[in-house]
């Protein structure tokens, strides 16, 4: 472990000092003498004006990762490693991005951020964006966008910033184009579609992905152990919980754009996803012993029958209207999202040892949140004086009606189950906004500048199973932000800048059922939480060339009311509930350098320091830690349509109020063989994780009257074979109007710990 820890801070060291290099490096500028690549856009540029030949090629380079200091871009299509992947092992490598050893996502250290798809908020990711993550393949996808800075015209919610997975890939002029794929792996077996076509003013793109676990699912096992402080009858308390689920993934998509005019463009969309995943195995076997190492009692829990759902529908249509050349226009969007998430577990219970009396021999749980919200935004853009100067205000309305329907029955039979506990919670959330932003141009001198306003309604009516009073609130929030940035040159830049962000408690925060996925922890929340708001400041230099480009980031943060998680018991029983309870200040460095030594080659480093520190004067908790991690990628184009790609990374973990998780660590490569011209099938063999059978991840919690160890196995290991065929030749994407339905505004902070399902 010592090693361990040593060469994970060497690495760490060695790639920040190479992201302080680089800066010097930057400096040089690139050699005069070599050719000049071209964009993507300038080579369509190009090819339109030599229309009448048969065939032009034109090479552009396009790199895999770029980053300007407000959004960084992953491009997955030039990335053959992510052939067979599922996004949450993509995730693992792109920069800012962690994922935990309990598949708990972060930006920049952080969970409190939004997931969307091409820009729209998918209810059933918010509700469970690891489990559908792991079911999803990887590709589905056609880049993600980390958005590191918002700004006005965002929402205000989402302190990491917003991950965009990004599906609409690149197409062009008349006709059509598709593909097929297939995978097949150890763990899973998918496959997609996707069809786009263009007939006069009228482009549609089709999609549909699938994936199913049908070679085992995923499987884990995890260890916890408890020392009580202050008993010494019921001293230690000793658990084991095995978990084998199946999941099956499904989603389709349609976008539709009608081009009426050379100024006027029309927009429909629509899609629905599908996650269900059966629970095989849940046993848990729970111990309690004294001081002296008596056993006091034992007992075991088993899911008899269970499963998971997800489901998500939305539907939008938008209207823009451009005003001149220059790019005045005016933009109007209307969208509606159902979501559906939930558990659904049968118990069986015995007693192997003792008897305590606070449990029936059969169990069902029941927990289904349900989450229906209707969008419209109305958004003006006025460029100036040769769109040096930019204006954009706007105005959004969101409408949520959310509600949680929980129940736990016990009974002596399975055909008799008495109801223990029933809630039935709803949630009204309203939010009125309004922004205004303006970006200027002035020499090498770039300025940004937006303020945003948004008044929210909410509240919270207990239907059923509650003594608490309903209650409504009203909520103002006036949302800064800043940036400055100064060009060194046409690829150098160096910005400071500030923003204000909020978040929102969700439902699963705020709904008090007491919820027991075991019988002695218990999840609860917190009808009292109010709304988190940090401060950020940001200093970024980045510069990209030819051979070499890459950026380095000092972060600054400071929160104090976080909405924190923590846990406490009652005699034998830990709860798990949350507070605003937390004052939390970052300091961070971030580097990242691209490296190209040939037009083949590309070489990747990524890595982070934050020294973190927590405090919670009301609950006398501190805690604080240096955390951190590192990725490194390699990819090379080889002669007869062969490429290679290898990467690795690890993460040191990171801390809570009451204690710490550690990290991980991760690597895997692809090989890719491409057949017919321009590659229109491919092959491609990828492996990760594959030189041991389980990944091991361990967690601490220490509270005042007790101390927890928890340790997982799981099996993590993919080998497989993804074949792609593409066909067709049109490069017209479907348009988008721009009008801005992002929904940035819920917290994505969930209840994590001793009882969670994968």
């Amino acid at each position: 472990m010592k090693d361990t820890k040593a060469f994970s801070a060497v690495v760490l060291m060695v790639v920040l000092l190479a992201s302080l290099f680089s800066i010097r490096l930057f400096a040089q500028e690139p050699a005069v003498n070599q050719p000049t690549e071209l964009t993507e856009e300038q080579a369509d540029s190009i090819a339109s004006l030599y229309d009448e030949l048969d065939e032009l090629v034109i090479t552009a380079k396009k790199e895999a990762v770029t980053y300007d200091g407000a959004k960084l871009t992953y491009d997955m299509e030039q990335d053959n490693s992510t052939k067979g992947s599922t996004m949450l092992d993509v995730l693992r490598k792109v920069p800012m991005v962690s994922v935990d050893g309990d598949d708990n996502i972060y930006i920049k250290g952080s969970k409190n951020f939004k997931i969307y798809v091409n820009g729209r908020e998918e209810p059933m990711l918010t509700a469970n964006a690891s489990t559908v993550l792991k079911a999803m393949p990887a590709d589905a996808a056609a880049k993600i966008e980390v958005i590191t800075e918002p700004g006005a015209k965002y929402d205000a919610e989402g302190v990491g910033g917003i991950l965009n997975i990004v599906t609409e890939r690149k197409q062009s002029k008349n006709g059509y184009t598709g593909s097929l794929t297939g995978n097949m792996s150890n763990r899973n077996a998918g496959g997609s579609g996707y069809l786009r076509f263009k007939q006069d003013k009228v482009t549609a793109d089709f999609s549909v992905n699938g994936s199913s676990s049908i070679f085992g699912g995923h499987q884990s096992v995890q260890s916890a152990t408890s020392i009580s402080k202050v008993s010494d009858t019921d001293w230690k308390q000793l658990a084991e919980m095995t978990q084998q689920v199946q999941f099956g993934y499904i989603d389709g998509k349609f976008n539709l754009s009608y081009e009426a005019t050379d100024r006027d463009l029309f927009t429909v969309g629509a899609g629905i996803t599908s996650f269900n995943g059966g629970v095989d195995k849940l046993d848990s076997k729970v111990s309690m012993y004294s001081r002296a190492g008596d056993l006091q009692w034992s007992y075991r829990q088993l899911v008899d029958n269970g499963n998971m759902t997800n489901l998500s529908a939305n539907g939008q249509a938008s209207y823009k209207h451009t005003f001149d050349d220059a790019g005045q226009s005016l933009a109007a969007a209307y969208s509606f999202n159902f979501g559906k998430s939930g558990l659904d577990l049968d118990y069986k219970n015995s007693w192997t040892e003792g008897y305590i009396g606070v449990m029936l021999p059969y169990q069902h749980n029941k927990n289904m949140n349900y989450t229906r919200q209707h969008t419209a935004t109305l958004d003006y853009t006025n460029p100036f004086k040769s769109a040096k100067h930019i204006l954009d205000i706007g105005a959004k309305g969101i409408f949520r009606l959310n509600g949680a329907d929980s129940r736990q029955s016990v009974g002596m039979t399975a055909d008799m189950l008495d109801p223990l506990q029933i809630s039935l919670t709803r949630q009204i959330q309203n939010v009125y906004a309004g922004y205004a932003t303006y970006t200027g141009k002035y020499g090498a001198v770039s300025l940004t500048a937006g303020l945003r306003y948004e008044h929210t309604y909410m509240g919270l009516d207990f239907l059923r199973g509650s003594d608490i009073p309903d209650f409504r609130r009203h909520l103002n929030d006036w949302v800064p932000n800043a940036a400055l940035s100064y060009s060194f040159g046409p690829v150098s830049n160096l910005r400071l800048a500030y923003q204000m962000r909020i978040s929102r408690p969700g439902i699963e925060q705020m709904n008090p059922f007491q919820f027991r996925m075991m019988e002695f922890f218990v999840t609860q929340g917190n009808p009292d939480l109010e709304s988190e708001k940090y401060h950020n400041i940001t200093l970024t230099f980045s510069k990209y060339d030819r051979k070499i480009g890459g950026s380095i980031t000092l972060d600054l943060s400071q929160s104090n009311n976080t909405i924190e998680s923590y846990h406490y018991w009652i005699g034998n029983v830990e709860y798990q509930t949350y507070g605003n309870i937390g004052r939390k200040s970052s300091a961070g460095l971030q580097g990242f350098i691209t490296y190209n030594p040939t037009q083949n080659m590309n070489f990747n480093v990524s890595g982070n320091v934050n020294y973190n520190y927590l405090r919670s004067p009301a609950h006398k908790l501190t805690n604080h830690a240096w955390v951190g991690g590192y990725n490194v990628s390699w990819n090379y184009s080889m002669p007869h349509q062969f490429s290679t790609s290898v990467y690795g990374g690890q993460n040191t973990g990171d801390i809570t109020l009451q204690g710490r998780w550690h990290g991980y660590y991760y690597y895997g490569l692809s090989l890719s063989k491409g057949f017919l011209a321009e590659k229109a099938l491919t092959v491609t063999l990828n492996a990760n994780n594959f030189l041991s059978k389980y990944m091991r991840y361990k967690s601490e919690n220490f509270t005042e009257t007790h101390n927890s160890w928890s340790r997982t196995r799981a099996n993590n290991w993919n080998v497989g074979v993804t074949v792609s065929w593409k066909f067709g030749h049109l490069k017209d994407k479907v348009k988008q109007t721009g009008a801005s339905l992002e929904n940035t505004d819920i917290s994505s902070k969930k209840q994590s710990g001793s009882g969670g399902i994968m």
